[in-house]
């Protein structure tokens, strides 16, 4: 089942499928985006005026720091709105995260081991350093992260670090 949303920047028109589901969680579905697979789109199952209010200020004000090319932070670059007569925010764009791996995957020894063997001490010191860099991004901004935990911090194989769910 696919569906329309529409860049609030440009006022394309983007078609979401089901089939391009990248992950879901309890409030939303991150969906691959056919035309640009440099994005990630993720859709709330339940927009709210509160939550578009937030992403409206975060699109309008990113970190200094975070670049679409190279994020420390998968931020929100733009907003998708429903399309219709009643339109609203749906959700936002934000870089795509890819060929990277859970941090569990990364400071677990045994899981290291099996998922990237190569990845030795200055790897994990450069990941450490990342990841201190990245939280560094969002403070220096004015930002509080609040739900930082192993499951949104995601580590590329030269040990740079992006934080996800930053919303």
């Amino acid at each position: 089942m696919s569906f329309k949303l529409q860049r609030e920047s440009t006022g394309e028109v983007l078609v979401l499928d089901e089939s391009g589901t990248l992950g879901t969680g309890g409030e939303a579905t991150v969906y691959s985006v056919a035309d640009d697979n440099r994005l990630a789109a993720k859709v709330y199952l339940k927009p709210n005026d509160d939550r578009a209010r937030k992403l409206a200020v975060m699109a309008a004000n990113p970190p200094a720091k975070t670049t679409p090319e190279k994020p420390d932070i998968a931020w929100p670059l733009d907003l998708l709105w429903t399309t219709g007569r009643r339109s609203r925010i749906a959700g936002f764009l934000m870089p795509r995260v890819e060929d990277m791996a859970p941090i569990i995957d990364i400071y677990s020894p045994h899981a290291r081991l099996k998922s990237r063997p190569w990845f030795d001490y200055r790897l994990l010191l450069k990941t450490c350093i990342s990841l201190a860099g990245a939280v560094e991004t969002a403070h220096k901004s004015g930002y509080v992260i609040g739900d930082l935990n192993h499951s949104n911090i995601f580590v590329a194989p030269d040990g740079r670090v992006t934080l996800i769910d930053a919303d």
